[in-house]
């Protein structure tokens, strides 16, 4: 698919480290790639993003780390989807930094599995990578993490775990009507990708 970054292969001589082998994607990450040229097409983007989980999610495969730092854009300027099932496999790997960077983008039930009645494992679903899709577009939108403003990973997790979600986010400019139009286009969808209860969320 070509929203997903094909696995050539993987190495294992920097153990305990495990490197996935994909191909070299040039314009670095959707963030990155947003930021540095003004006239990218963030609409697109996000599309690509969408048809990229849609394909994983009719594989029934779980992302499970999904955010901006894991979304590549191709030579073609589309959203590539890279770094899937990572979560899973370093799930109890707690030395990797991994763990803590993607704190601010999981959802509740990943948070604190036994309030909705789950496993660590069965928490990372499908629905919390819908979670995550809508924190993904917050931050391509923003330029800044999820809750940027809280410092702390325990901070980040009770505000989640509370049902607090994040403030909706404002264009740098009152005259940036396009970016004022592409937040109140998408921001009911990311409120519905952060329905507390994972049945709740789009599929």
């Amino acid at each position: 698919h070509k929203n997903v970054l094909p696995l050539l292969g993987y190495c294992t001589d920097l153990s305990p480290a495990l490197c996935m082998i994909s191909p070299w994607m040039s314009n670095g990450t959707v963030d990155e790639y947003v930021k540095t040229h003004g006239d990218a097409d963030t609409v697109k983007l996000i599309e690509g993003m969408a048809r990229g989980l849609d394909y994983l999610h009719g594989q029934n495969i779980v992302h499970g780390d999904l955010r901006c730092s894991n979304i590549l854009v191709s030579d073609e300027k589309e959203a590539v989807i890279s770094g899937i099932g990572m979560a899973r496999l370093t799930l109890h790997m707690t030395t990797l930094p991994t763990i803590h960077e993607s704190h601010r983008w999981r959802a509740p039930e990943v948070h604190l599995p036994p309030k909705f009645g789950l496993t660590i494992e069965d928490a990372l679903a499908l629905p919390a990578d819908v979670w995550a899709f809508g924190m993904t577009i917050l931050e391509l939108l923003t330029g800044e993490a999820p809750y940027d403003e809280l410092k702390s990973d325990d901070d980040v997790s009770i505000t989640i775990i509370s049902g607090l979600i994040p403030r909706e986010p404002t264009p740098p400019a009152p005259s940036d009507t396009a970016k004022l139009k592409l937040i109140d286009t998408l921001w009911p969808f990311c409120l519905q990708c952060w329905a507390h209860y994972p049945a709740s969320r789009p599929t």
